[in-house]
């Protein structure tokens, strides 16, 4: 009796104590999109991701990138950015007063190739409680936002297109052909004048 007696206290306590701070953080959009047209977007995307302190104190916010996890999470269509050092969210970290919000913005340097062309890839920003001065509360809670990156349709002039490589047998049997028929042809005509 006296165990569940502590337990329900304890369980009381942790709810109390973390509801609060949880509540007062929030991060906005929830997902957002980068699609890309005609060219690759490199540096700053334009896109922000707005973090409040509804909390009385000071709240220290830093990030960090990841994949969905686990897969079945991500979205129908979407795949894994094959490299995450890819996008950078800036600032890195920052102080948020109470009652305050900070814009954090998303920054792209995908390489410009072929195999970079044409991809929908899914990432998370993951927002989280700092490891400076200022407390966190208790616990340290994480808000991931979904950014999906739809890359451009194009081809990079500078690398050959696969298509070209397709070409080069019938092209090559054309040839091949003429050559035959100006060959027989000759023999023909050869043939016919003797």
């Amino acid at each position: 009796m006296k165990k569940t007696l502590i337990s329900l206290i304890f369980l009381f306590l942790f709810s109390t104590l973390t509801i609060p701070i949880a509540s007062s953080i929030n991060v906005s959009p929830l997902e957002l999109s980068i699609t890309m047209d005609e060219s690759f977007i490199q540096g700053n995307s334009s896109k922000k991701i707005t973090v409040r302190n509804s909390y009385d104190q000071p709240y220290n916010v830093t990030w960090y990138i990841d994949n969905p996890t686990p897969i079945s999470s991500m979205r129908e269509n979407k795949t894994y950015m094959p490299d995450l050092s890819w996008i950078v969210v800036e600032p890195k970290w920052v102080v948020i007063p109470p009652d305050k919000s900070e814009d954090f913005y998303i920054h792209l340097d995908i390489p410009e190739t072929n195999e970079n062309t044409d991809k929908n890839w899914e990432t998370w920003v993951v927002f989280k409680g700092g490891e400076q001065e200022y407390g966190q509360g208790l616990f340290n809670f994480e808000y991931a936002v979904r950014v999906y990156i739809d890359t451009p349709q194009i081809n990079i002039s500078n690398e050959p297109v696969k298509q070209t490589d397709d070409l080069l047998i019938p092209i090559i049997l054309v040839i091949v052909t003429a050559i035959a028929i100006v060959i027989i042809g000759y023999f023909v005509f050869k043939k016919k004048k003797s």
